[in-house]
């Protein structure tokens, strides 16, 4: 248990683990989708319209810039998930440590 928190080190590091999953799931799939949907963007326009001209046109607009921005947000916040994650691993083994430092010093006492 810790100071913040009166569940287990292990309850902690799995829910920090298993929202850095689904953020990590998250932010994966708006990324491999970013060339889908600039197809079905491209397909809005027209098919007279040449590829290049399509895509720069596509890329232009706002809500292109809006998608780049939803894909930055979802891959920081998966970033920050595993930050998370990791943080609580790593307050988890310096617990044990002292634990086990502490009952090394119970035997020596």
């Amino acid at each position: 248990m810790n100071d913040l928190d009166n569940r287990p080190h292990s309850e902690l590091v799995r829910e920090a683990g298993e929202n850095w999953a689904d953020l990590e799931s998250a932010a994966e799939l708006l990324e491999n989708s970013k060339s889908s949907i600039l197809s079905e963007w491209m397909v809005e326009l027209g098919a007279d319209m040449a590829i290049s001209r399509a895509e720069a046109t596509i890329k232009a607009q706002p809500r292109w810039k809006e998608l780049l921005q939803q894909i930055t947000e979802a891959r920081r916040l998966a970033n920050r998930a595993r930050i998370s994650y990791e943080y609580e691993k790593m307050r988890f083994s310096e617990w044990n440590n002292s634990e086990a430092n502490r009952r090394m010093e119970a035997k020596l006492v």
